[in-house]
């Protein structure tokens, strides 16, 4: 039981204002402790705090726009979302998207190599030469 009781410690979030940080902790705090009277003494050491969604979407956004018979980089990704030395992140969060309406068999390497997708190389190289970009 114990272990299970540790483990809803574990929690994440997701804050793009990190002024409203504190305003957030104490809610589910609270909202815990409602619950389960030992997450009131409980230390939060495990709490990770992830700032992030905000660029996920910032990233998504930018490659949904990259128009059929184009190609972007990861780093022009990245800077056109707000962070231009973020372009392993891009590579990292576009290999977790598996929405067919963002294309991101269009993103490739700053060195015109095509880098990876999560259907396979393969697949993508497929999908570039359907587009007539190889």
């Amino acid at each position: 039981m114990s272990a299970i009781r540790r483990s809803l410690l574990e929690i994440e979030f997701a804050i793009e204002n990190m002024r409203s940080f504190t305003q957030h902790l104490s809610k589910a705090t609270c909202s815990c402790a409602r619950y389960d009277p030992y997450l009131r003494a409980a230390s939060l050491n495990s709490l990770r705090i992830r700032k992030g969604a905000g660029f996920a979407k910032k990233v998504l956004a930018v490659v949904k726009k990259i128009p059929r018979g184009k190609t972007m980089s990861y780093a022009v990704v990245a800077k056109r979302a707000g962070s231009p030395k973020a372009f392993r992140a891009v590579g990292s969060l576009l290999k977790k998207n598996f929405d067919p309406a963002i294309p991101c068999h269009r993103v490739i390497k700053s060195d015109g190599s095509l880098g990876g997708y999560n259907r396979g190389v393969q697949e993508k190289i497929r999908k570039l030469n359907e587009e007539k970009l190889l």
